[in-house]
């Protein structure tokens, strides 16, 4: 296995691992938008929050996600 096969499975499992430890909430958008690929507006209707109030935690998910890499020494993405 490539040096760089490596890393992206290792960054792949990391990535997983932050995303297992948001809250529900947290999670559940997490996982419609980047692996099911909803746009804000439609998880807001799935889940019954406004589109705004789904992009702030998007926003606030994805900074917890990057805190876990760099509190697990990946500071390369």
């Amino acid at each position: 296995m490539s040096d760089e096969k490596a890393e992206i499975i290792e960054m792949s499992r990391l990535v997983k691992q932050a995303i297992a430890r948001l809250p529900q909430k947290e999670r559940t958008v997490v996982e419609y938008r980047f692996y099911r690929n909803m746009q804000a507006k439609d998880i807001a209707t799935a889940i019954g929050l406004s589109p705004s109030r789904i992009t702030r935690i998007v926003q606030a998910s994805l900074n917890n996600i990057r805190e876990y890499l760099k509190d697990h020494g990946r500071v390369d993405f």
